[in-house]
């Protein structure tokens, strides 16, 4: 088992529309996770449009980006999916979504859904 953490970054959202933390695994930092709430607008976009019910404040989705230099590990995702699903019940697994920095693009992984589909080391 990994020893995953979240830290707030200084960077937070007064506004409560996103907060950003960074991601620790072994207390190295590999990446960042940013996590976005829902405004009221959003919320009758979901009720209307998703069928979906979810409350102001709420948050809807997660995305982590990894840094270069970290070693995507299946079982580190999968912790940092878990630990995320935990820490924000009212968020979908499908909608933590996974990507990379290479150079100077973002390349998208997978989503929180998808991966134990994912190919990559298992260790």
């Amino acid at each position: 088992m990994t020893d995953f953490t979240l830290v707030a970054s200084s960077q937070e959202a007064e506004d409560k529309e996103l907060s950003r933390y960074d991601v620790l695994i072994g207390g190295r930092k590999v990446g960042g996770a940013t996590v976005f709430y829902a405004t009221g607008e959003e919320v009758d976009m979901f009720r209307k449009k998703l069928k979906k019910r979810i409350k102001v404040g709420e948050a809807y989705t997660v995305k982590i980006i990894f840094d270069e230099k970290y070693t995507l590990n299946k079982s580190d995702l999968v912790e940092i999916r878990d630990g995320l699903l935990a820490k924000f019940s009212s968020c979908d697994s499908a909608k933590i979504l996974f990507a990379r920095i290479e150079g100077v693009k973002i390349i998208p992984l997978t989503d929180g859904s998808r991966l134990e589909a994912l190919d990559i080391g298992t260790s």
